[in-house]
């Protein structure tokens, strides 16, 4: 029984760790990692345009899958 206690105490502790970790980024902080992500993004993007190349498949959907992830 005190085996059980001390689990569920270690995982009440474990959450609450991780609790505190997601909320200390603040809104700000997700803010600036979505702009740099936006300019990485556009700043490809020219300079596929000026190569005149074009995006390879993979790097397609790599744009997508950052476009995704910027997506509120």
């Amino acid at each position: 029984m005190q085996i059980l206690l001390i689990m569920l105490i270690v995982v009440i502790l474990v959450f609450s760790v991780l609790l505190l970790a997601l909320a200390k980024q603040s809104p700000r902080e997700k803010q600036t990692e979505d702009k740099e992500q936006e300019e990485y993004i556009r700043d490809y993007a020219e300079t596929v345009r000026q190569t005149g190349g074009s995006m390879k498949k993979l790097e397609h959907w790599k744009v997508i899958a950052i476009y995704l992830i910027i997506y509120p």
